[in-house]
């Protein structure tokens, strides 16, 4: 099964129909530079201004920083989506999103499913973000460059308490206190503008990982630094002989970023965060219940993502800018706003991969529900989190399809309880 699963992505996004045109597309992504205030800038400064400006008006101008290049691109990617197509049905599936969802057991319509199930019966405590915002700014209503704004001003902590020198080495010594033997395992950092938060390559695993993230500080990049980490232990945990075993590159990509988002539980972790220079308990307390709808606002921008991108494979001629428009409307709650661009780089870099990140916050929140009922309390500091982790999850590598394993290791079916149960808890 997995080699059946490794012939069908080679066969498809591996074939030169669809490399020529996404190599291409990759290099163009890769040298742009999104304009701000009439500078070329780094993308990280384009996220800095949406989540700290207070100018509104500047805060529009780096939400729609990047639309310069995805109006060029747009025609490109229309192609790509088609080639990506036409492959999977020559390859016996009836679209790209039903040939990669198949390796993990879903299809197109059970996906849409899961992101109204997990959605609908919470969504409507987003506009608690929204009235806070509204009644602190004076404004009549919102937009989606508030957002950002609006979740940091509710829970900020003080950037000089994450200085980007200090990154690498406050994470390694948080997760030795998860009982990882972080100093033995072959994990490289290097810290270089990109355009996403942070990316991880298994180059040999499991000897040989490496990371590379912006070279920022602040709370949120120490964030991203946990995610990255927590992917590099898990490939420089594996244990299996064998290049198949070894490496979960198809059908385990909800499982591989379920296990990113683990590790971000450290960077809300009380304890941790009292321990960086200049954060108090109260501090603290205010930023933990100011972040308790983190989970819900990135599932919901999760589904809107995986949404746009299955209607974009359904009708790859046509313009999914305003249904993805209305559904962020009805969401959030948002005004009336001139749409910006639909594409992002993932579609052109990582197809069919946004669900990963809606399965892995409930896949997450399911694995630290298990954890706390067969080990206990705190989540951190604990030092059985490691061995927990590895022994279940990290050393069998493709040993075992992860969603049926999720039953046999936490005794509950994967689902959504436990990530709506968290966001109903209040905690972060």
């Amino acid at each position: 099964m997995l080699l059946d699963r490794l012939y069908l992505d080679a066969a498809s996004e591996q074939h030169p129909s669809v490399v020529q045109l996404r190599l291409r597309l990759e290099r163009r992504v890769v040298g742009f530079r999104p304009r701000f205030q009439g500078r070329r800038v780094d993308r990280a400064r384009i996220r800095d201004e949406l989540r700290t400006n207070p100018r509104r008006a500047a805060r529009e101008e780096a939400y729609r920083a990047e639309d310069e290049l995805w109006n060029r691109l747009g025609p490109d990617l229309r192609r790509l989506t088609q080639a990506r197509n036409a492959r999977a049905r020559a390859l016996g599936f009836p679209s790209y999103p039903e040939l990669r969802l198949n390796f993990e057991g879903l299809t197109v319509a059970a996906l849409r499913n899961l992101c109204d199930e997990a959605l609908r019966p919470i969504a409507r405590e987003i506009r608690k973000i929204r009235d806070d915002f509204l009644v602190h700014s004076g404004e009549a209503t919102w937009f989606p460059w508030d957002l950002r704004f609006a979740q940091e001003r509710r829970a900020a902590l003080p950037y000089r308490s994450f200085p980007g020198s200090a990154m690498v080495p406050a994470i390694r010594s948080a997760l030795r206190r998860w009982g990882l033997p972080i100093s033995r395992l072959p994990i490289a950092v290097t810290m270089h503008d990109i355009p996403f938060g942070g990316l991880t390559f298994a180059i040999r695993i499991p000897t040989d990982v490496r990371i590379v993230i912006p070279p920022k500080g602040g709370w949120e990049r120490y964030l991203v630094a946990f995610h990255e980490f927590g992917h590099a232990v898990h490939f420089a945990s594996v244990h299996q002989p064998g290049y198949l075993l070894r490496s979960p590159d198809v059908g385990f990509s909800g499982f591989v970023e379920g296990i990113g988002d683990l590790f971000e539980e450290v960077s809300m972790a009380p304890r941790w965060l009292q321990g960086r220079r200049g954060v108090d308990s109260r501090s603290v307390r205010r930023f933990r219940k100011g972040r308790s709808l983190e989970h819900l606002v990135r599932a919901a921008m999760m589904a809107s993502w995986v949404r746009t991108e299955l209607d974009l494979y359904r009708d790859p001629d046509g313009d999914p800018t305003r249904s993805a428009t209305s559904y962020l409307r009805t969401l959030f709650g948002f005004g009336r706003y001139a749409p910006r661009s639909f594409i992002q780089t993932p579609y052109i870099t990582h197809p069919v991969y946004g669900q990963s990140y809606l399965l892995s916050l409930l896949f997450r929140k399911q694995l630290v529900r298990a954890f706390t009922e067969q080990v206990g309390r705190p989540l951190w500091p604990n030092p059985a989190m490691g061995p927990w982790l590895v022994e279940n999850w990290l050393a069998p590598g493709a040993r075992y399809d992860w969603i049926p394993r999720v039953r046999e290791v936490t005794g509950r079916p994967f689902g959504v309880r436990a990530f709506q149960d968290s966001v109903r808890s209040g905690e972060p």
